[in-house]
């Protein structure tokens, strides 16, 4: 695979306004520092434990608990003074926060998924055409009551804590968005260009809410000039943040800004070469968007009943929320503006191409011992696949366990995870074996990655 360096143009950078002013000796205030007292840590902390509580049940989509989430989204974008874009309200008339969709999975073809969005509408009466778009997800794979197929689940729910809270995936990267737009609404801050605050559904069965805000935008996607994706920023409490995404500007000048922006708040970080294809920021890079991505990455909580908002880091999610607030000051006002390189979209196409397509999880050692593998071996159940998938197209089926990839055996623990850098090490166009136990026996099924046709290739390098 080629890895994907930073990109080789310079460009100057317009600054922030507002510098130090070295014949007076002193340093003068950048206006939109007057944002960061209100991004602070007990703003983080009160938002995301009730996004991560228990009486929101895991935020599944479509869920009760999903639908008191949008709302208290809601009601942060209206304080902020955000103006309302989404879906119409049928007893008003009036324009709401939310864009209701619907979607379907193999098994299930009446998911109801809700994105809420809110407008920070431009000052400058041509760049307020031009959009910047923060993005998080907020659903999370729920409880057994709304989740009965335990998708997305790597454990299943224990009777002791049966709830999948989802406290750093993805309270955290929802609650960061909300703590920038509620410091930019207490200190009144406004930008040329205009920006779109979103909150994606479904993101955790296929990046649906994002999928389907590409496909039915609000506004023109041509004219979006970025897209910055926060999707687990709370983890690994006092580690550095995972940053990616500068790669995907040929211009070289959406990292320099992230690169002045972080250092102005202190905040500490690594930048990562390869951008994934399983956070919302994909399906923007997917067309021809510049994205910047935040992430805490994995740990042992994730997607288990264990992940709870006390173990996350307060501080460096209201620090991350004053870094964008720069950030946003940057993209929201320079005459500079990011150009996306095409072999970075190029390559995550070729990415995206390469997924399976199915939910899984975990088998526990009951199974294990029932499906008769040797000792040490691992499975994964197929609870459910996406439409339209490699996986539906070469014949799995819910219900499936899957117990080798390419000849690779699962280990027992950590499945998923070597499935994962399994399905990264797979060639295109080449048939891959996949080991399932289907009622008790072992068959053999074939599957093949199609590598995208040139007319696709050519159409996207048009555009």
């Amino acid at each position: 695979m080629k890895s994907l360096l930073l990109p080789v143009f310079v460009v100057l950078s317009a600054g922030f306004s507002g510098d130090d002013d070295e014949t007076a000796g002193t340093k003068t205030a950048k206006p939109f520092e007057s944002a960061f007292s209100h991004a602070t840590a007990q703003f983080v902390e009160d938002s995301v434990s009730y996004l991560a509580s228990d009486e929101l049940g895991g935020r599944f989509t479509g869920s009760e608990g999903e639908h008191k989430a949008t709302k208290f989204i809601a009601k942060i974008f209206e304080e902020a003074g955000l103006k309302p874009t989404g879906d119409i309200d049928k007893k008003s008339g009036d324009k709401t926060y939310y864009q209701n969709f619907v979607f379907g999975t193999r098994k299930n073809s009446g998911f109801k998924g809700r994105n809420c969005v809110g407008l920070l509408e431009g000052t400058d009466p041509d760049l307020k055409n031009e959009y910047i778009l923060v993005g998080a997800h907020h659903d999370h794979v729920g409880n057994l009551k709304d989740n009965p197929r335990f998708l997305g689940m790597l454990e299943r729910p224990d009777k002791s804590d049966g709830i999948f809270n989802g406290a750093d995936d993805n309270a955290s990267g929802t609650t960061t968005l909300l703590t920038i737009v509620h410091s930019i609404g207490k200190a009144g801050l406004n930008f040329k260009r205009s920006i779109i605050f979103m909150t994606f559904s479904g993101e955790e069965l296929g990046l649906n809410g994002s999928k389907y805000y590409v496909a039915n935008p609000i506004f023109p996607l041509k004219q979006q000039i970025a897209m910055v994706n926060l999707d687990m920023v709370g983890g690994n409490k006092g580690k550095p943040l995972n940053i990616t995404g500068v790669q995907s500007d040929r211009t070289k000048y959406l990292g320099q800004v992230f690169k002045e922006c972080a250092d102005l708040v202190g905040l500490q970080y690594h930048l990562k070469e390869e951008i994934g294809t399983r956070s919302d920021h994909a399906s923007f890079i997917y067309q021809s968007i510049p994205i910047l991505f935040f992430s805490s990455g994995g740990h042992d909580r994730y997607h288990t009943s264990r992940d709870h908002y006390e173990h996350l880091d307060f501080d460096r999610m209201a620090n991350t929320a004053k870094c964008i607030v720069s950030i946003l000051w940057r993209l929201g006002n320079d005459e500079l503006k990011p150009v996306i390189d095409l072999e970075v979209v190029a390559h995550m196409i070729k990415m995206r191409n390469k997924q399976l397509g199915v939910m899984a999880v975990e088998v526990t050692e009951d199974v294990l011992e029932k499906l008769g593998l040797e000792e040490g071996q691992g499975a994964l159940e197929i609870t459910d696949m996406q439409k339209n998938s490699v996986a539906e197209k070469f014949g799995i089926e819910a219900g499936d366990y899957m117990i080798s990839f390419d000849g690779n055996k699962f280990p027992r623990t950590g499945a998923l995870e070597k499935f994962i850098k399994y399905i990264k090490r797979a060639e295109m166009n080449t048939k891959v074996p996949l080991e399932i136990i289907r009622n008790g026996k072992k068959i053999q099924i074939e599957v093949i990655w199609e590598a995208e046709d040139e007319g696709k290739k050519e159409k996207r390098e048009k555009f």
